[in-house]
């Protein structure tokens, strides 16, 4: 399967950005038909091999080989004189549209060496902290658990991730403590939603992990 990107606009400005993820090499067959194997084509290439593949206006051959595509915003009239659409890199596409940059920022995340790294560091008060989260213990909470569970520095910190995650719908409320867990890690991790309902939980150890949670929650917030 391949991945293909595209803007359909008009002089106006652009109407929608579109990925396809299709077996059919798509570019491979625009490029390989007879329209685009003439010397003027070949030419044009030559001068600006960039502008060639992402820069001229494709629309009529696409629907020919892929007359799928049409179906992809059912909205655009894609007969009209008037629409036109250009092939575009990933990195364009992904300023577009924030899942999938989410997604493509984990891949890259997870093939990173910082990875390793994170698996490694324990999360910290220092870490919360310079990560934007609120120390909001309270001194009841504190004797509390050091009464109950013999916890002698007890600690609660909080955060919104509104500060990464610009759709409203996505912020996450982050509560985390060190009381005693069910799995002898080192924090307790609560997730509520953007209307504070509670959506998940877990114990965490090390940065690595959190940052795992907050790519299964679909937020841009990382430690």
């Amino acid at each position: 399967m391949k991945n293909f990107y595209f803007k359909v606009y008009t002089d106006y400005g652009p109407l929608d950005y579109i990925k396809i993820r299709s077996e059919k090499d798509i570019w491979y067959d625009i490029v390989n038909s007879p329209e685009y194997s003439t010397n003027e084509m070949l030419e044009k290439f030559h001068q600006s091999p960039y502008d060639f593949i992402y820069n001229q206006d494709i629309k009529e051959k696409l629907l020919e080989i892929y007359p799928e595509f049409r179906k992809s915003n059912e909205d655009i009239n894609f007969d009209s004189l008037e629409v036109h659409v250009t092939m575009i890199t990933q990195n364009e596409y992904r300023e577009h549209d924030e899942q999938f940059d989410n997604e493509m920022k984990f891949l890259e995340y997870f093939n990173s060496e910082k990875i390793s790294i994170d698996k490694k560091t324990l999360i910290s008060k220092e870490i919360l902290e310079e990560n934007g989260f609120e120390y909001i213990t309270q001194d009841f909470e504190k004797k509390y658990y050091k009464e109950h569970e013999g916890i002698e520095d007890y600690k609660f910190y909080r955060i919104l991730t509104d500060s990464v995650d610009k759709n409203p719908s996505k912020v996450l409320k982050l509560d985390i403590d060190n009381r005693l867990t069910n799995s002898g890690r080192l924090w307790h991790l609560h997730i509520d939603n953007c209307d504070c309902c509670s959506i998940g939980s877990a114990d965490l150890d090390n940065v690595w992990q959190f940052n795992m949670l907050m790519e299964i929650f679909g937020s841009k917030f990382r430690l």
